[in-house]
């Protein structure tokens, strides 16, 4: 294994650094007993079983197992619940700060939640959302939730003044099913929390920025609380940097920026205080190189829980999200991106969600500075493909074919992200068209075409094919275009790969465009993120 910790510093790098590179020494790590001097206390809760009409969960369970284990491998006497209603909420939370203020001044506490979680917009407050509300209307949602701050944070900081307190919230996720009177289902898009000014002595953590959804995917646990239990046990590192690290990794991995804040908090080594090597250096470390050791540690890990994923389950084919030319496949592990056109953050926005396809396989997409991507310029070195965000259309070649544009004709277009507002953008609402046309320049076709090319199914008898000739003769597209592109046909025999109703590889139709609707099993829901087989077929593809 490479050894990372020795390469830092030999680097010259900051001692904090090293937290982002540790990678199997807090296993056998022993801890001073004077590090657990101090009563640790933590309370954890995952809420996930939520019904249909607030939005179910995936990962909560998981995210406070992972979580959990690594309180208590720091000596925190750990009190996990799943699946909290209103009752058992209020009382969970009631009897932690009570165990809190009783421990005395010196206490470390620590509290994690894993679950609904929204803010709302009329008074700036946020809640904590239990497993037996029934209905995410707006008007009855704040009356049935636990209220952030005034039921938490004010009472930890009251009655502990004395205490040290660590207040994490993955929530705010994109699955809550919130409705606002006089809005539109598409119109709502305040699912995220409001920044909170607590006392001395707390950090209060958000799983992603102010405002903004945090992703639930993830194989064992969502990637925030993965990223916090990795980061929670390696020693050595000052609990304010931890939040820090945790920030770095999940904004260069999947593009979202948690949010984090501390008032007056006393300097704590959770894991220990490991000595300084006498040859390191204090001299500060470039931000891209930091950025760059935050992606690899992240990719080291998803890509192990797609090895872990695959021995369960068997390595019997490609069990991919989309249908994958083998004969369009890179045969190099970097390919050369720029953009034709696009101010410096669309460009950035844009390289930072395509990255997250390179996380699970040994496939990388260089885009020069991921901060500020590079413009393609006449003369300069050659690149693989070129980005439009000013064309017509969403739109990209598959894989290899993109050598067969003209010299600086565009490989690659996102209409969408050159007409949405900054905003939008910021907001992640375009997410999806940037991974689908980037999942096409790895090589991925659209994935139900391996419906429509099966002997016993086609979805041509499922289209209603004159109400889609209409429609896309908005955008441009003539009846030819239609059937060029939505005609079964047989596929190359070197196509491999299955149908995946989750894939991002799916085409984005309304329910209208099928003759059954939302019945037809042609029919997809329109996600923004990577389904679990869109990773795996990247791991198992690009090895």
């Amino acid at each position: 294994m490479f050894n990372y910790a020795s390469y830092i510093w030999r680097s010259g790098t900051m001692r904090w650094l090293v937290s982002l590179t540790w990678s199997v020494f807090w296993l056998c790590f022993v801890m001073p007993v004077s590090v657990f001097a101090a009563e640790r206390l933590a309370l954890v809760i995952g809420n996930q079983t939520y019904n249909e009409k607030v939005g179910a969960l995936t990962n909560p369970h998981n995210d406070i197992d992972v979580v959990g284990a690594a309180l208590e491998k720091l000596n925190f006497k750990t009190t996990k619940i799943k699946d909290a209603d209103f009752t058992t909420l209020q009382k969970a939370m009631k009897s932690h700060i009570a165990k809190v203020r009783e421990s005395g001044p010196d206490t470390i506490n620590f509290v994690y939640y894993s679950g609904h979680g929204a803010a709302d917009a009329t008074t700036g407050l946020n809640y904590l959302i239990p497993v037996d509300v029934l209905d995410a209307e707006d008007s009855s949602l704040w009356l049935n939730s636990v209220e952030l701050k005034g039921d938490l944070i004010d009472k930890l900081s009251g009655q502990a003044p004395g205490a040290t307190h660590f207040v994490v919230f993955d929530a705010c996720r994109n699955e809550l099913q919130l409705k606002v009177k006089g809005k539109k289902a598409f119109e709502v898009d305040g699912k995220g929390f409001v920044p909170i000014e607590q006392g001395g002595g707390i950090l209060v953590a958000y799983a992603t920025a102010a405002k903004r959804t945090a992703s639930d995917s993830g194989v064992g646990s969502g990637p925030y609380a993965r990223a916090l239990a990795e980061e929670l046990v390696r020693p050595g590192v000052e609990a304010v940097m931890i939040f820090r690290n945790v920030e770095l990794r999940i904004w260069q991995s999947i593009g979202q920026r948690p949010w984090w804040n501390a008032t007056g908090l006393q300097q704590v080594y959770l894991a220990g205080n490991l000595p300084v090597p006498p040859t390191s250096s204090t001299a500060p470390i470039a931000q891209p190189q930091a950025e760059k050791f935050a992606f690899e540690l992240e990719r080291a890990a998803e890509k192990k829980t797609m090895q872990t994923l695959l021995q369960q389950i068997g390595d019997a084919g490609i069990p991919s999200g989309g249908l994958f030319h083998s004969s369009k496949k890179w045969p190099k592990r970097n390919i050369v991106m720029c953009f034709l056109d696009g101010i410096r953050e669309r460009r950035a926005h844009v390289a930072s969600v395509a990255r997250q396809w390179t996380l699970y396989g040994e496939i990388d997409f260089d885009f020069g500075s991921w901060d500020d991507p590079r413009i393609c310029k006449p003369g300069a070195e050659r690149h693989d493909v070129a980005i439009t965000l000013e064309n017509p259309g969403n739109w990209a070649y598959i894989g290899t074919d993109s050598s067969m544009a003209g010299e600086d004709k565009p490989t690659l277009s996102l209409e969408s992200i050159g007409r949405a507002t900054l905003e939008e953008v910021r907001a992640g609402k375009f997410n999806r068209e940037i991974l689908h046309e980037f999942g096409h320049v790895l090589g991925f076709d659209h994935n139900w075409k391996a419906l429509s090319s099966s002997s016993s199914f086609s979805c041509d008898a499922e289209l209603d094919r004159n109400k889609i000739y209409r429609e896309l003769a908005k955008q441009g597209w003539s009846k030819e275009t239609v059937d060029a592109n939505l005609r079964s046909k047989s596929l190359p025999k070197n196509v491999i790969g299955a149908f995946d109703k989750n894939s991002v590889m799916n085409w984005q139709f309304p329910p209208n465009f099928f003759l059954r609707g939302r019945e037809s099993p042609c029919y997809t829901m329109p996600l923004n993120e990577l389904s679990l087989r869109d990773k795996l077929a990247v791991f198992m593809i690009f090895k």
